[in-house]
């Protein structure tokens, strides 16, 4: 459900870029310069992504931009219309590039919704370094230019932790742990052909049984200075 909240974050989002555009000269259009550094989170349900996430962009000083927001960027057209309007002409063929590759000859809704979420994970990267949670965004950008994690713990910590942040009986949050991770691999897998499950598939694996989540953050800063 997209909600207020949402709307209100991207709206600030929108601005500041509106108002960092008109204050600085852009730099040459190139694809090393397009897309900015950024961090695409993938997790298990209760493993904790969020709160490390949030962790990150404090530390960072960048946005996150969860499921929620990169929904009503991909649904909502007058954000998309915006967000076009904010990128430089010279990077729009680059990015129009980039998203080719996700069309099909004969696009359905669902693959509209899709394609829209693609462009705007492609535009929003262009336009500053960001934090991406969920939605497959690091199979989206280019891999050299940012980092792709994968936030992982064992099954009962994490129905643990969700059954605590939802309110849910241990076996309903058991089951929603199960059925919500079924679900995020399905789109993955559909969308991208690939198994989101094989740990070679990203940069760095961190497990929340043993790291907290500033440790966590802390790890996943170091890996994107070392990268």
């Amino acid at each position: 459900m997209i909600t207020g909240s949402c709307h209100e974050v991207v709206e600030r989002r929108l601005r500041n870029w509106e108002l960092m555009r008109a204050q600085k000269t852009p730099p040459p259009a190139t694809p090393k310069h397009c897309v900015q550094p950024y961090v695409a989170i993938s997790r298990l349900v209760g493993s904790g992504g969020g709160e490390i996430a949030r962790e990150l962009g404090g530390m960072l000083d960048w946005p996150v931009f969860d499921r929620e927001i990169l929904n009503v960027m991909a649904e909502d057209e007058h954000v998309q219309r915006r967000l076009y309007e904010l990128t430089d002409e010279r990077n729009v063929s680059f990015i129009e590039s980039l998203v080719a590759p996700f069309r099909t000859e004969a696009p359905k809704a669902r693959d509209d919704y899709f394609h829209k979420l693609v462009r705007a994970v492609r535009t929003i990267a262009c336009q500053s370094s960001v934090i991406f949670l969920g939605r497959g965004a690091g199979f989206i950008l280019p891999n050299e230019v940012g980092l792709h994690v994968r936030i992982v713990a064992p099954f009962e910590p994490c129905v643990a932790r969700h059954a605590k942040q939802t309110g849910l009986a241990p076996d309903d949050a058991a089951k929603q742990v199960r059925s919500t991770n079924e679900a995020r691999d399905g789109f993955l897998r559909q969308r991208f052909g690939l198994d989101p499950t094989d740990p070679c598939r990203y940069d760095l694996l961190v497990n929340t049984a043993t790291f907290a989540p500033r440790d966590a953050a802390r790890v996943i800063v170091a890996a994107l200075h070392a990268k």
